[in-house]
């Protein structure tokens, strides 16, 4: 009878799947994050000086000059990483989520997704909102673009604003921190540390960045810091909020990094933080956008497509602005 001592030595591996193979064999490096967040940052600021250079911008006055500028660089942005990408980082666009496989499916998924969390999500941002009680109108702080829309639009800003919210942002917000940024961590799992250390400096108050960077040249900031720490407690909290709320999330994020036995959740968890992190112009929105975030983390992962978080994402920003005009 053959002997089957040669057998024994073989190690059992599970197969690879097709789709996970060109994830193994050509893995997003930090150049394709990079690519995607010059892409998403350059195109608008680029925008706006034209806009300021050809007369029109003068015309426009801070977000509406922001909105008018991302609405002309959206076309720009889509054909860079479309057509740029691939050919200068070599990659395919689905190793980011930019495939048709599965299309109606994932867009499925989407929808439900943004059943389940749209309500998770007010309500969480009204218990926060709550929490703070009479202290709520010094704490609470809308996003530029809400404060816009309170003060009039035409209808050509209403559709750049109903654009910007529902397709905009979406579009370029999941192809940087869940396409780029969530797969690379996926490939390179220590690098999820660093992106942490991202968040925690993107929560930091712009003033007190600005005068840590430039402490001599900006007094009247460095005063308001000065008065809010002689107050201490609530003065003190307005400007620390999202720094604690990021600081509270790392040794969450510790324990899953240790104990988890797949990259994929710590990656989620960077990247989620990271997103909150950056809207933390708009205080307590943070929160809920966490938890928005990991379950278009999730949705990512698992199906390996964007479309499902880019359905998702547009329709919870949908709902936001809808509810914005019925107030």
């Amino acid at each position: 009878m053959p002997s089957d001592e040669g057998f024994s030595q073989q190690p059992m591996t599970p197969p690879i799947l097709p789709g996970d193979a060109l994830f193994i064999s050509y893995p997003v490096t930090i150049w394709v994050v990079a690519f995607v967040a010059f892409v998403y940052w350059f195109f608008p600021a680029v925008t706006m000086q034209l806009l300021l250079a050809t007369g029109f911008g003068p015309h426009l006055t801070g977000a509406r000059l922001g909105l008018a500028a991302g609405g002309l660089a959206f076309p720009f942005q889509i054909a860079a990483v479309v057509f740029l990408l691939p050919r200068f980082a070599g990659i395919r666009l689905e190793q980011i989520g930019l495939t048709t496989r599965r299309l109606g499916r994932n867009c499925l998924w989407g929808v439900v997704g943004w059943l389940i969390l749209t309500p998770a999500c007010m309500a969480l941002y009204l218990s926060v909102t709550a929490l703070y009680g009479s202290q709520a109108a010094s704490n609470v702080h809308e996003h530029p673009l809400v404060e816009l829309a309170q003060k009039g639009l035409s209808l050509g800003e209403l559709f750049l604003l109903i654009a910007a919210v529902s397709v905009t942002a979406p579009v370029m917000e999941e192809m940087l921190f869940r396409g780029a940024l969530q797969t690379w961590l996926e490939n390179r799992p220590e690098a999820a540390h660093f992106v942490m250390l991202l968040a925690f400096l993107a929560s930091l108050p712009v003033q007190l960045v600005t005068h840590l960077v430039f402490l001599a040249s900006h007094p009247m900031q460095r005063d308001a810091w000065v008065a809010a720490w002689k107050q201490g407690g609530q003065a003190l909290l307005v400007h620390c909020d999202p720094v604690l709320f990021v600081v509270a999330l790392t040794p969450i994020y510790l324990v899953i990094y240790r104990l988890s036995r797949t990259p994929a959740w710590p990656a989620i968890f960077a990247a989620s933080t990271l997103f909150a992190a950056v809207h933390s112009f708009a205080w307590p929105s943070p929160v809920p956008l966490f938890v928005l975030a990991l379950g278009l983390g999730w949705l990512a992962q698992r199906t390996r497509s964007l479309a499902g978080p880019i359905v998702l994402h547009g329709l919870f920003n949908a709902v936001n602005c809808a509810m914005l005009f019925w107030k």
